[in-house]
């Protein structure tokens, strides 16, 4: 129940003791109902809750002690209601510790969040223009146990009346911790306050600007805004959630980097509610929500807007730990009459070094941005570190602005690789460089003595098929050049071995050999332990093949030209062979015939023919 309420109550309760004592009936009821009337009146009015959110700190104690900040947005064209005060209420409660308790905090007034230009004035300093003031309310708070589902909230009342999309009555923001798991988490913080106001028709992105020192992955999603811990506010059709506004193209999330980006087509006030959740080694550690009222604002602002890394549309980079890493954005703004500013939360970044900008306010030359890290060892990890860039213009009274989310990936980088070594002289090596590959590094490759290489291969990522004409150990060195020209190199020894050698005789081609004689075969290449020996002797040939050094003798039974092979495996795995061809020869038939038997004497001739070969 709202503070009004109860003071209604108990306002009520007081003048109706009065009633008991007082003989002046008529003028007691008089006063009663106007007095009703105007705290009633009072409580429709305080609609001046424009979103917030709850983060916190881990601060010791074993974790159980955490800094808990409640920030609370007020619509300064509302009337004060419950907040803002001096104080607030910050409730800590765990189902698993069966624990609910509030905690008063102490309030400050950071002032007006709205990017107003230099001439307007808003409701926040007595001012035409529409304001929002930025409270933070800031307590220690001692959480009696460690568990998995601690909730920090907070609920007050009330929403803007003004809005038109449904959302209304009180506001409910949380955030969640599980203190189970050490290091003790710290909730994600906002380096962004929201984007309180747009323009119809005009594309427009905005990131909150999440940042966790903790190094926890983040997730961002749209969810249903909160009246209090189980009831979701209601939307009025079309508007939804994930749809808080009309919006075409609809409206989007990056679940990676948080931009959420819309093109408003019309005029809405509505609330929207961001849910940024942290996991460690796949285990949800941790939440915040952030509730957020959006103005769809009418005016001739063509939003300002920018490009992505050295003037691509791509936000993302992976930088190699030890090297400079500077790269730079371009602003655009199609209202020539307008200055552009450009700033960043890149400062949020553990390896940032500068950020400058050549051209912006007050000139009308657009901002170009120069950003410079530099990446160590420590740096490296699986998340990304992201920051937020912001464009603004001057427009009057207040400046239109995108703001995008940049991101940057820090990996290890070393040059190691792997190879397909040992191998043997003429056999192709592969080379494959550990370092994922990027098109943006550069690699040189000395492959040692007696490498045979194309350029393609030694400037390679990964080369393939590099032979070589000699054996031996060979050194070969390994250098990757990344951006910024910084490099690393590395060598390694690899091993290059002889081949066998597989020739061999045969008495085949020292004498003519005919059909049904032996032929014999002698190794005259490498022997020792370790060596194998293949021979085939054709398909004529019995046997056709064996695996003996020096085998039997062969016979071939029918005359053709013959090719014999002898392959030699050495020790190291590696392959020769030796051809013989030769040739074996039909054999001869000795055969004749006669006229025989004959007779004695001169008159008698006794004749023979050669019938063979």
């Amino acid at each position: 129940m709202s503070t009004i309420s109860n003071n209604l109550i108990h306002t009520a309760s007081a003048c109706c003791s009065i009633l008991k004592k007082t003989t002046f009936r008529g003028l007691f009821i008089s006063s009663l109902l106007s007095v009703v009337m105007m705290i009633s009146s009072a409580d429709v009015r305080a609609t001046h809750l424009a979103g917030g959110q709850i983060t916190y700190v881990e601060a010791g104690n074993n974790g159980l002690d955490y800094d808990v900040t409640f920030t609370f947005y007020r619509d300064c064209a509302g009337l004060a209601g419950a907040i803002p005060t001096a104080t607030a209420i910050i409730n800590a409660s765990s189902a698993n510790a069966g624990a609910n308790f509030n905690t008063v905090a102490p309030g400050v007034n950071l002032g007006e969040i709205v990017p107003l230009c230099l001439t307007a004035t808003s409701t926040c300093t007595g001012g035409p223009t529409e304001g929002r003031a930025r409270w933070d309310y800031t307590v220690t708070i001692t959480l009696p146990s460690k568990e998995t589902d601690w909730v920090f909230s907070s609920e007050y009342n009330a929403r803007n009346g003004a809005i038109t999309t449904g959302p209304s009555g009180p506001m409910y923001v949380f955030s969640t911790l599980n203190n189970t798991i050490f290091p003790y988490n710290n909730a994600p913080s906002f380096a962004n306050d929201p984007a309180a106001f747009i323009y119809i028709n005009e594309a427009f992105c905005f990131n909150n600007g999440a940042v966790d020192i903790d190094g926890d992955s983040l997730a961002y999603s749209l969810i249903t805004p909160l009246r209090n811990a189980t009831t979701p506010v209601t939307y009025i059709g079309p508007y939804s959630a994930t749809q808080p506004l009309i919006s075409s193209p609809p409206v989007t999330i990056d679940p990676a980097t948080g931009d959420v980006c819309m093109l408003p087509t019309a005029i809405d006030v509505t609330v929207m509610a961001i849910l940024v959740e942290e996991y460690r080694g796949g285990v949800l550690i941790g939440s915040v929500e952030r509730d957020i009222q959006v103005s769809v604002l009418v005016g001739p602002d063509a939003l300002p807007s920018m490009d992505g890394i050295n003037g691509t549309n791509t936000y993302f980079d992976t930088i190699p730990e030890g090297c400079i890493y500077t790269f730079i954005t371009n602003s655009f703004d199609t209202d020539a009459g307008q200055c552009v500013t450009m700033t960043t939360t890149a400062a949020t970044v553990p390896f940032f070094n500068s950020f400058s900008t050549a051209g912006g306010c007050p000139s009308l030359v657009r901002p170009t941005g120069t950003f410079d890290f530099s990446p160590g060892v420590g740096d490296v990890r699986s998340q990304p570190y992201c920051f937020t860039v912001t464009v603004r213009d001057d427009f009057c009274a207040i400046n239109g602005q995108q703001v995008r989310a940049f991101c940057l990936y820090v990996i290890d980088f070393t040059a190691d690789f792997t190879a397909s070594a040992p191998a043997c002289v003429g056999e192709g090596v592969n080379f494959y460089s550990v370092q994922p590959f990027k098109p943006s590094y550069r690699y040189n490759w000395d492959f040692g003595a007696g490498s045979v290489s194309s350029l393609a291969q030694d400037t390679a990522a990964n080369p393939i098929g590099v032979t070589y004409t000699t054996p031996g150990a060979k050194t070969v060195q390994l250098t990757i050049i990344g951006p910024g020209g910084c490099s690393v190199d590395t060598s390694k020894v690899i091993t290059i071995n002889s081949l066998p050698l597989a020739t061999y005789t045969s008495s085949a081609t020292s004498m003519s050999k005919c059909a049904g004689d032996t032929v014999s075969f002698t190794n005259l290449g490498t022997v020792g332990p370790g060596v194998s020996h293949a021979w085939d002797f054709g398909l004529l040939g019995f046997p056709a093949s064996s695996n003996i050094e020096n085998p039997a003798p062969v016979i071939y039974l029918t005359d053709a030209p013959i090719t014999t092979t002898h392959t030699v495996t050495n020790q190291f795995g590696c392959i020769a062979s030796d051809t013989v061809n030769f040739t074996i020869n039909q054999t001869p038939t000795a055969d004749f015939s006669t006229n025989a038997p004959g007779c004695t004497g001169i008159n008698y001739a006794v004749d023979f023919i050669n019938t063979g070969t």
